[in-house]
């Protein structure tokens, strides 16, 4: 549903808050953020950091979440609060928790094996052999088409 919403053109929105600007130097280390962000009274923890250049998100982005921009007061910290859209595309993306990531590989990889069974299961039963090339060749030539 997130992939099919957002090659139709909706891409979720956030809104951005301008929490605290602090005056310590720009920095993309965890600890230090986590220091200036405990330091302002923010109870919050984050995973990992993504580099965006000039500033910083702190992940997971599927939860309120915030951007932490360079500025020449220092730090500016910023809020990002998803809607339910950009939320599930954000998981879509892999911007979730490390557990989900997992959660995603697992089941991946399950339904690859799923599907893969299938295929080896069809080819093997004697009276549906044709069918079985038919379906296999016309679902390989529209690959090759949507692929040019």
């Amino acid at each position: 549903m997130s992939g099919t919403l957002y090659l139709l053109g909706c891409k979720g929105e956030t809104t951005k808050t301008e929490v605290f600007v602090s005056k310590d130097a720009f920095t993309k280390d965890i600890t230090d953020l986590k220091k200036v962000l405990s330091s302002n009274s923010i109870d919050y923890s984050f995973e990992y950091v993504k580099d965006k250049g000039n500033y910083v998100v702190l992940r997971p982005s599927t939860r309120v979440h915030y951007e932490v921009h360079n500025s020449p007061e220092g730090m500016k910290f910023i809020k990002v609060n998803p809607n339910w859209i950009k939320i599930l595309q954000e998981l879509h993306f892999g911007h979730g928790p490390k557990f989900v990531k997992t959660l995603q590989i697992i089941f991946g990889s399950a339904f690859f094996l799923v599907l893969l069974s299938g295929l080896v299961l069809m080819a093997n039963l004697k009276g549906m052999a044709v069918w079985f090339l038919i379906s296999s060749g016309i679902g390989t030539l529209l690959l090759g088409i949507a692929l040019l």
